[in-house]
Order: C-alpha cells, then sequence, then structure tokens
C-alpha cells in the first residue's frame, strides 16, 4: 500500500526480499507480481528452512520435557 502512494521515481530505492515461493503469493492485498510491477528490486535469499526438514520425531524433545512450560511449544 505505501508503494501505492509512492513516487513511482522512488520506487528504484526498494528492495524486496523473499526466501521461498511458497511465500510469494502469502499477502492479502497484492500477488508478488502485483508487487513486482511497482518497479522495485526483488532479492531472493537461499530458503532458511533447508536444514529443518527432519524426521517429525525430531521435533518433540518439547513433549516430555521436564519443563512444564516448554511442553506447551
Amino acid at each position: 500500500m505505501a508503494l501505492k502512494r509512492t513516487p513511482k521515481e522512488k520506487h528504484q530505492y526498494v528492495k524486496v526480499v523473499t526466501h521461498h515461493p511458497a511465500n510469494d503469493n502469502a499477502g492479502g492485498f497484492y500477488t508478488w507480481q502485483q508487487i513486482l510491477d511497482f518497479g522495485i528490486e526483488e532479492v531472493r535469499i537461499p530458503d532458511q528452512n533447508i536444514n529443518l526438514k527432519l524426521d517429525i520425531e525430531q521435533w518433540d524433545w518439547a513433549k516430555s520435557h521436564k519443563d512444564p512450560r516448554i511442553r506447551l511449544i
């Protein structure tokens, strides 16, 4: 919405950062392409979730944690 209200000549200074295509159209107002159509620069960084791809059992560490506050995670 800010891009819509700012002068087009200022858009050359704006960068939009993404790390995964699944997020590109996750917004509620504009598609990814509509955002890029404002004339801003797209920056794609490596997927930060790549090291999170573990077997589900490896995420269960909090279920039986001795601290009950951690179990809520």
